[in-house]
């Protein structure tokens, strides 16, 4: 079940001197006409700058399923981050779109992009299509998929059933695919690093 905020906020244009109501917050702002829309007869953000600064809120969950659940594409965010470059929160919207802008699509896959960053490893392609299927982080040449397991309560009997056919494939295909989990990740980044290290030579 998705948490609601416990605050609203709210734009309002830069003359507005009114008092908020309880439970809203009022950023008295000018937005670009194209991060606008209406929806049944209000005013709103679009979705794009709403996903950025719900992501600056909530963290970056909230970018992470706009992503997967197509609502939002990488294009547009970065759009919208031109137009309010020099605005609040413009800061904090850049760090996003750096991770995202690799092709990662969780939370998972990025903390692994900034981890190949911090070890320098070099040569991986986001997202590879191999035979009807993603390889997360492919290593063309070498022919190493490195796969990224996210948290273990998300997931179900088909979602499993369907990576283990996957990483079948793979191999018959010739490929040498490696399983790292979030806590490998967060816990173990040094020792990640060694075996990638070791199977692409």
């Amino acid at each position: 079940m998705t948490k609601q905020p416990t605050t609203i906020t709210v734009t309002a244009p830069r003359s507005w001197h009114g008092s908020p109501v309880k439970g809203t917050v009022v950023v008295r702002r000018t937005l670009d006409k194209a991060d606008v829309v209406v929806v049944k007869g209000l005013k709103v953000t679009a979705v794009p700058l709403s996903v950025l600064e719900g992501a600056i809120e909530g963290k970056m969950d909230v970018l992470d399923r706009a992503l997967q659940n197509e609502k939002v594409t990488v294009d547009a965010l970065i759009e919208t981050y031109q137009r309010r470059r020099r605005c609040r929160g413009a800061t904090e919207m850049a760090k996003m779109l750096v991770l995202v802008g690799s092709g990662a699509r969780s939370a998972a896959e990025r903390l692994t992009v900034k981890l190949f960053g911090e070890y320098e490893i070099a040569g991986w392609v986001a997202n590879h299509p191999v035979s009807g299927y993603e390889i997360d982080f492919a290593f063309v040449g070498k022919k190493l998929a490195v796969e990224i397991d996210g948290m273990a309560h998300h997931r179900d009997a088909e979602a499993f059933q369907h990576d283990r056919t996957r990483r079948n494939t793979l191999i018959a295909l010739g490929w040498t695919v490696l399983n790292f989990t979030w806590p490998d990740l967060v816990e173990r980044p040094g020792c990640v690093a060694v075996q990638v290290r070791r199977a692409i030579g």
